[in-house]
């Protein structure tokens, strides 16, 4: 990928063939470090995150090239790793726990 824009919320990238995407800052190990975002013109290796999107989401983390490489290699079951997109509502609600804090509930 190549970076052609920096944006406030991570970096836009293109693919070779012109494919757009998205790599959010909490995605990027150097910001994480408080460093500079990567900048125009420079050349990252990502992980695809979310395909799905106009622009696909992408990830710079090790944990996430990490996660993409068990699932290729069949290392989860299919529960390990399911797309938010594919579940119904009710669905993800039961995979989602939050605190009274989170909620919003004194």
């Amino acid at each position: 990928m190549t970076v052609v824009a920096v944006e406030s919320y991570g970096v836009r990238v293109v693919t070779r063939d012109g494919v757009e995407g998205i790599v959010d800052k909490i995605k990027i190990p150097s910001w994480l470090a408080s460093e500079e975002l990567p900048g125009v013109g420079e050349s990252l290796t990502v992980v695809v995150l979310d395909e799905r999107r106009d622009r696909f989401r992408a990830s710079l983390l090790d944990t996430d090239f990490e996660i993409a490489g068990m699932v290729r290699r069949g290392e989860l079951d299919e529960e390990a790793y399911v797309h938010p997109a594919d579940l119904a509502p009710e669905q993800l609600k039961g995979r989602l726990s939050f605190n009274d804090r989170d909620s919003g509930e004194r």
